[in-house]
């Protein structure tokens, strides 16, 4: 089965686009609807969606106590994001959690997802976390941090 265009982005959020919207910046300034401009659209969905919850942490702020104040609560906005995009039908989606996020993994990803994307195609990168950098282990002065 051929996958939808990215209209079912559309229909799969309740058809937001075809509803009334308020400028986020400019209280009460209405934003024109974008229905005509939803009709055009063509191509494929490719999607990498990537959550950290620190959980694995047991260096920094983030992660589980004693050493941190996590876990974070980042775990539904991943969970709600894939099932954004299964029900959008994206032609691709891949995942990574927690230790899966690493530099490497990461680039490799977006990589083989990116060359799966036609001219008409959407990328789409969502991440949910926190950014830090954490000391190497066993890094003295000098060495690169995480």
């Amino acid at each position: 089965a051929q996958p939808k265009s990215p209209l079912a982005t559309k229909a799969a959020m309740g058809n937001a686009c075809a509803s009334k919207h308020l400028h986020p910046h400019l209280p009460n300034a209405e934003i024109s609807d974008c229905e005509d401009d939803c009709d055009d659209v063509q191509g494929e969905i490719h999607m990498v969606i990537c959550g950290l919850d620190y959980a694995c942490d047991r260096r920094s702020w983030a992660g589980p106590p004693p050493a941190g104040n996590g876990p974070l609560d980042t775990k539904y906005a991943y969970n709600m994001m894939i099932e954004l995009a299964r029900k959008s039908e994206a032609s691709t989606i891949a995942t990574l959690w927690n230790e899966q996020c690493t530099k490497e993994n990461i680039a490799k990803t977006i990589a083989e997802v990116g060359s799966k994307c036609g001219e008409e195609d959407y990328f789409i990168f969502y991440y949910t976390g926190h950014g830090d950098r954490l000391p190497s282990i066993g890094a003295g002065e000098g060495d690169d941090d995480e």
